[in-house]
């Protein structure tokens, strides 16, 4: 009997366990379902499949690219959806929306390359896009309208991937701007609340952006981009190479009256091979330079002929050229005025420069300037300098104010080691001919040792020169360091070096040359 009790008990035992067993395992489950594990590994499941997807178009769009390169019969309509209905099974395009297992992605055609992905929903053909390039400013930026137009409500819209805010609908049209600095495929997409959407791409081409310039090709279509009227204000373009223009004819920089606002980095290298024979003004590898516009680090090589103000790196100058080396031949087409190695007309700054070339024009004419109302620093020039008029100078041919432009002009710690004669009698210097001419001349901290005169004449005007020495300047190494200005104060950088290695005939050099 009590054996019998004892199993008695057992059994219920075993009966209230599993009823709490049962309990348990009910509240685990409902745990699990409540802190989302299932949900999450179901979310897991369909990223997955996702991510599938995206594979095979990528690696589609990855094989369309190289065919783009290499195979003269492509295009982006008919040759890629064809690649892409060979490549993938199943796959449904529709314009710029291609549809992989069941998800849909937006695809730039024009790259190819893919865009965003839209979801599982279905295009609405009732939902409408279209845009345009309001307006642009200063080539830097572009303005986009968006009209989106759909009678029911639209609860999303991105453009490559940025949510915008759903604007309010008018008469059934979601208007909006949107601001992009970069040229490129924007690919704007609508999405309705129920989970259909439409897209639409807006191509942006007409906008500077950073260059890198590779060989000739790359540099002409630099120069076409700024003659088509982008000032690169605010963007770079860097030599990667030496570029060699192989003597064809150059069209300039900037010809037709654009100024190049951006930074041409010449990285230390070259453009050779540079020619012109052309009458006309303005004539150089660049025209014009804004007061935003830097020239740096560059070489010019060729041979120039031509009409008023011409130069081997830019007509006129309003920024700065900084390190930049002249080795192109210029010549004047006639009896014009103003040309120079690195600039014809200088408003700006020209700073560490030299001029190796020969100079054979008119009047108005320098080693590193034909007309200065900037300033001149630390430049050289080496140079045989020529003009059949009356204005030369080693340097600036005529400093400050003359009838082709107007103001001060400036010239520091700067040095002529070349002849410099004229072919009538008039304004001859080692550094400037005029130095003034109803504005005021500046001559600071500088020498000549072949043609013993500092400035030929001044006119009109005060004649500053303060430290500068013509054949005894292979002593005076201290003084043109000490050298103090009206301008500028004392001069404490000390430009200049001793010649050491006698590449000036032993006279001070400044100090880059060697650095």
């Amino acid at each position: 009997m009590q054996e019998i009790r004892r199993s008695g008990i057992t059994l219920i035992a075993l009966v209230v366990t599993i009823v709490i067993l049962i309990i348990l395992a009910t509240i685990s489950v409902n745990v699990v379902m409540n802190s989302g594990i299932i949900q999450k590994s179901q979310n897991s499941s369909e990223m997955h499949k996702i991510q599938a997807a995206r594979e095979k178009l990528v690696l589609s769009l990855g094989n369309i690219q190289a065919e783009k390169i290499i195979n003269k019969s492509y295009n982006q309509n008919e040759f890629l959806n064809k690649m892409l209905s060979d490549e993938i099974a199943d796959v449904i395009i529709m314009g710029d929306t291609v549809i992989v297992d069941g998800y849909a992605f937006a695809i730039d055609r024009n790259v190819p390359k893919i865009g965003e992905y839209l979801g599982k929903g279905q295009a609405n053909e009732d939902i409408k896009i279209s845009g345009n390039i309001a307006e642009t400013d200063n080539d830097t930026k572009a303005k986009l309208h968006i009209e989106i137009t759909y009678e029911g409500e639209i609860s999303e819209i991105m453009i490559n991937g940025e949510k915008i805010e759903v604007p309010t609908s008018v008469n059934g049209i979601y208007s909006f701007d949107k601001e992009v600095t970069e040229n490129g495929t924007y690919i704007v997409i609508g999405k309705e609340k129920n989970g259909g959407y439409q897209s639409e791409q807006i191509k942006v081409t007409n906008l500077a952006e950073d260059m890198e310039i590779w060989n000739k090709a790359d540099m002409e279509k630099f120069r076409d981009k700024v003659n088509e009227g982008r000032s690169f204000f605010g963007r770079t373009v860097k030599l990667m190479e030496d570029i060699d223009l192989q003597n064809e004819m150059w069209v300039p920089i900037g010809n037709g009256g654009i100024q190049f606002k951006g930074e041409f980095n010449g990285n230390g290298k070259k453009v050779k091979g540079i020619y012109i024979d052309n009458s006309t003004e303005n004539q150089a590898l660049f025209v014009e330079t804004g007061s935003e516009g830097i020239i740096k680090d560059l070489t010019t090589e060729g041979s120039i002929t031509v009409g008023p103000v011409g130069a081997g790196i830019v007509s006129k100058n309003n920024g700065k050229i900084v390190r930049c080396t002249n080795k192109v031949i210029i010549a004047s087409s006639g009896d014009v005025y103003e040309h120079g190695g690195i600039a014809g007309r200088n408003y700006g700054i020209i700073e560490e420069c030299c001029n190796l070339a020969n100079i054979n024009a008119f009047d108005c004419v320098g080693g590193i300037c034909g007309v200065n109302v900037g300033s001149v620093k630390k430049c050289y020039n080496i140079g045989t300098i020529y003009g059949n008029g009356w204005t030369v100078g080693g340097i600036v041919g005529h400093n400050a104010h003359s009838d082709l432009a107007v103001g001060s002009g400036y010239v520091y710690n700067c040095y002529n080691n070349a002849q410099i004669t004229a072919g009538k009698t008039g304004c001859v210097g080692g550094i400037a001919g005029y130095n003034g001419w109803n504005y005021d001349g500046y001559i600071y901290n500088s020498y000549t040792v072949i043609n013993t005169l500092i400035y030929g004449t001044v006119k009109n005007a005060t004649s500053h020169v303060e430290s500068c020495y013509t054949l005894d300047a292979n002593t005076k190494l201290t003084e043109l360091n000490a050298g103090e200005d009206s301008v500028e104060g004392t001069d404490t950088e000390q430009p200049w070096v001793k010649d050491t290695n006698n590449i000036n005939g032993g006279y001070p050099i400044l100090a880059w040359q060697v650095e």
